[in-house]
């Protein structure tokens, strides 16, 4: 399914990630981690998910020590925390914050230009997607 299909349909995190073909190696760093029950039945999560693209722009280094992170859930999960705020956040809610902190500790800065809306410099491409535990913001760069 792509990204502009993703259904109307209120599921959990976990499952609607895999409504689309465009978030793979995200889910993929979820499944290392080993908290992909967490993200199924778990908490409230606002999640900055990174599209496969912004995968794809990281440099040779940067690959490296994305491939070794897969191979220890520990660093995995460290990772994948990058882009887990506890707690479901609008994008209105996100600006009014004007800063959010991660579960790894990250603070990042919300900003809008025009009509885009920023965390750090990954921009939301598709924003506010309810998921019965929490919220759900697809990016189109790591952070």
């Amino acid at each position: 399914m792509s990204l502009l299909n993703l259904s109307e349909t209120k599921s959990n995190i976990f499952s609607k990630l895999l409504e689309t073909d465009q978030l793979c190696q995200f889910v993929a760093l979820i499944e290392a981690t080993g908290i992909k029950e967490e993200l199924i039945t778990g908490g409230k999560y606002t999640v900055l998910a990174p599209l496969d693209e912004a995968f794809e722009t990281m440099s040779q280094d940067q690959i490296h020590q994305f491939q070794e992170a897969l191979k220890d859930p520990v660093s995995a999960r460290k990772l994948l925390r990058t882009y887990l705020i506890n707690g479901s956040c609008t994008t209105e809610e996100l600006l009014k914050r004007k800063k959010v902190k991660s579960l790894k500790g990250d603070e990042f800065t919300i900003k809008q230009e025009g009509d885009s809306i920023f965390v750090e410099n990954a921009k939301i491409q598709i924003p506010d997607i309810q998921c019965t535990n929490g919220i759900l913001h697809i990016i189109n760069s790591l952070l």
